[in-house]
């Protein structure tokens, strides 16, 4: 073998090391998918299709193709492994693309049953012009409202005096009219420092609404390891009275106020919406003793919710050893705390109409603590859709185009607009 034949062979056998470790760590993620850490991956995996293709050309040349013998024989095994993990990793990665559509019907006729035949018809025609048409779910419109630049911005507007009462305002100036609706968003990662209301895609959900007409306001609040619970929900609280009592100010109409937050911030809006209108002695002593009209919204948005906290000390070891931080202690030292903020405890049937999606797969939150709360609400008699996305993991909705993205932002506007309007 001439010395330039030995150095082609050498680099092809660095190819198939190179791609072997490529294969592995395309396992490691696969597996990652279903631990707490999984967040998105399986949503944005269709992100590494074109290189997976790649590799399966190069994998399948070396296998079935005339140039086999130039790589040693014992690496033939490297090259096929490698190429039933490009497979399989493209395979699952095209997954939830070819969910949307049956899922989109499934949801469609719960939102029949909730609005009636034709409710896209009952939006005001305004506003149904920001819309994915009827049965589009593929409509790419939503991505210039996610990314919409145009837009008036106020940052920090303080909503107390504390250091985290402050607050975002989002607002499209060249939709000239009074009396805006409304849509609160409250960020999740309440055990932690690190999630903020500047969280890229709660900027993008606020952007979103804005664009529509809503005026958005991006709360912050207190963080666990700052104060630990009830001060984070305190300080919601707090914030909607203040954006309440001062209406005019902002050009909203206070009967047109949407509360939206995933994960912890799911726990906060429920949380919020739900405990003034019990009489609740604890949280009347606790909680600031605002009233129920004070506090009132006219729907709620609860993106894979952490709402039930003996749920997660049962059965969510990973998010109980979170609690611990955001309620000072364990469920042993803190049970009233823990109880306290378990949001199917204080369901009702009058409660604001609620929107609950949560993925089947989420590991950070299970879907369990939706799913009973949606059988709290089932069974009160209140106003609910639930809906369960088969692949959504946690933050599912976070990234626009992405098939969780595009199947909630579908329902989610509908469902506020149809509260508000229909």
């Amino acid at each position: 073998m001439t010395e330039s034949k030995k150095e082609e062979s050498k680099t092809r056998n660095w190819l198939v090391l190179f791609f072997f470790i490529l294969s592995v760590l395309a396992i490691i993620y696969l597996i990652n998918i279903f631990s707490p850490f999984g967040l998105i991956f399986w949503e944005i995996a269709f992100i590494f299709l074109i290189p997976n293709l790649i590799v399966i050309i190069w994998a399948t040349r070396r296998i079935i193709g005339v140039k086999k013998r130039r790589i040693q024989k014992y690496r033939h095994y490297f090259v096929g492994f490698t190429l039933i993990v490009a497979l399989i990793f493209s395979i699952f990665s095209v997954i939830p693309f070819f969910y949307i559509n049956p899922l989109g019907v499934q949801f469609e006729t719960k939102f029949i049953a909730r609005f009636g035949e034709n409710y896209f018809s009952k939006i005001p025609e305004k506003y149904r012009a920001y819309l994915k048409s009827p049965g589009n779910y593929y409509d790419l419109k939503d991505i210039g409202n996610f990314l919409n630049q145009e837009l008036d911005v106020e940052y920090d507007i303080a909503y107390g005096s504390e250091t985290y009462q402050k607050f975002d305002k989002y607002e499209d100036l060249s939709i000239s009219e009074s009396n805006k609706p409304t849509v609160i968003v409250v960020h999740g990662g309440g055990s932690t420092t690190f999630a903020s209301k500047t969280s890229l895609n709660y900027v993008m959900a606020c952007r979103y609404f804005a664009s529509l007409g809503f005026v958005t306001f991006s709360i912050e609040y207190t963080p666990g390891p700052i104060s630990p619970f009830p001060k984070g929900v305190t300080d919601v609280m707090k914030a909607i009275v203040h954006i309440k009592n001062n209406a005019i100010t902002y050009n909203i109409d206070n009967q047109s106020i949407t509360l939206f937050g995933s994960s912890r911030g799911g726990h906060l809006v429920t949380q919020c919406a739900y405990t003034c209108y019990n009489n609740d002695t604890w949280w009347q002593s606790n909680g600031g003793n605002y009233t129920a009209e004070e506090i009132k919204v006219a729907c709620v948005i609860d993106l894979y919710g952490a709402v039930d906290q003996v749920y997660e000390y049962e059965q969510n070891g990973w998010l109980y050893s979170r609690n611990q931080i955001l309620f000072g202690g364990t469920y042993e030292e803190r049970q009233t705390l823990y109880e306290k903020h378990t949001v199917k405890n204080y369901v009702y049937k009058d409660c604001p109409p609620t929107l609950i999606i949560h993925g089947t797969i989420d590991r950070m939150v299970l879907i369990g603590e939706s799913r009973e709360l949606a059988s709290a609400l089932k069974d009160v008699g209140a106003d609910f859709i639930f809906l369960e996305v088969p692949f959504g993991q946690h933050g599912f909705e976070s990234v626009p185009s992405t098939p969780g993205n595009t199947i909630a932002y579908y329902f989610i506007p509908r469902f506020i607009l149809l509260t508000l309007y229909g």
